[in-house]
């Protein structure tokens, strides 16, 4: 099961995937930037302690009625089911060997890995309410206390921004991925994650007009999933993914999270000074209060 709940400790990183990389005890390594003095710490974390913001998903009383405010994290937690299932299955898959209700479950994961991050929730809420002000400014003519006016709450304008990244328009987008040729290697040296675990088009045009042209994620510490159009089949060979497990762990620490996990210290791991990238790249973490 994928232990997520309706509690106030909402997991934008899902317990069943951190849990990957709790080896040590149950857990894993967590890295971050200490905002006031810019020191990176690392401390051994179990899953439900890091990944999660509080009340992230909850939704707002508003005049549609939303009866519970637990109905987005409900719907989350169905999804990681069928996702930790999905995770099962990859782990035991061959280098191309998965079969396509597998590829549909974990490429809609990874979609909601991106999207129920809480710096995209913020933007998202933030672009409705800029609309939302420019809708209300362009139409003066509606009285104070019309029913348009207290329908288009600035409470429904928040849970319309929570609940857009499931839709099922959402959903056909990134199933599509499972048209794609996916390979699951290995590689000399253990994988980490972060906040932010999937990697589109190795780090280039991470941009959300940009068109992908790849995708990977680190599975486990041991596993990479790498996905590339089918028409790119032909032309990967070992040596292209060779190169790509290699660079994976630096471009994902490029890209500036704010947390990275590991299943060892991450100034124990033997390749390129992945500390003094975390340094320069980790976005600070301001302590709470």
């Amino acid at each position: 099961m994928s232990n997520q709940s309706t509690s106030w400790r909402h997991h934008y990183i899902t317990q069943f995937y951190l849990q990957q990389w709790a080896l040590d005890g149950g857990r894993l390594w967590e890295t971050k930037k200490i905002a006031h003095n810019q020191k990176i710490v690392s401390y051994p974390k179990f899953p439900k302690e890091t990944g999660f913001a509080s009340y992230l998903n909850t939704l707002e009383p508003d005049l549609v009625t939303i009866s519970d405010p637990n109905a987005l994290e409900k719907r989350l937690a169905v999804e990681d089911d069928r996702a930790c299932h999905a995770l099962n299955a990859l782990l035991e898959a061959d280098r191309s060997g998965v079969p396509i209700e597998i590829k549909r479950a974990w490429a809609w994961f990874m979609y909601l890995q991106r999207e129920r991050h809480p710096e995209k929730m913020a933007r998202r809420i933030e672009l409705g309410e800029q609309i939302r002000e420019e809708i209300l400014t362009s139409t003066p003519w509606l009285p104070p206390d019309s029913t348009v006016r207290d329908l288009f709450s600035p409470e429904m304008v928040r849970n319309l921004a929570r609940s857009w990244m499931v839709s099922s328009a959402r959903e056909q987008d990134w199933e599509s991925l499972a048209e794609w040729t996916w390979y699951i290697v290995g590689g000399r040296r253990d994988f980490i994650t972060t906040d932010s675990p999937v990697l589109l088009n190795a780090a280039h045009g991470e941009a959300e007009e940009a068109s992908v042209y790849m995708v990977s994620m680190a599975l486990s510490p041991k596993r990479l999933l790498i996905c590339v159009p089918a028409s790119w089949a032909a032309e990967i060979d070992d040596e292209w993914l060779g190169v790509v497990t290699t660079m994976h762990n630096g471009l994902l620490i490029s890209l500036g999270p704010s947390y990275i996990y590991s299943s060892v210290a991450l100034g124990g791991m033997s390749e390129i000074n992945l500390l003094a990238m975390a340094a320069h790249c980790l976005k600070p973490y301001c302590e709470p209060g």
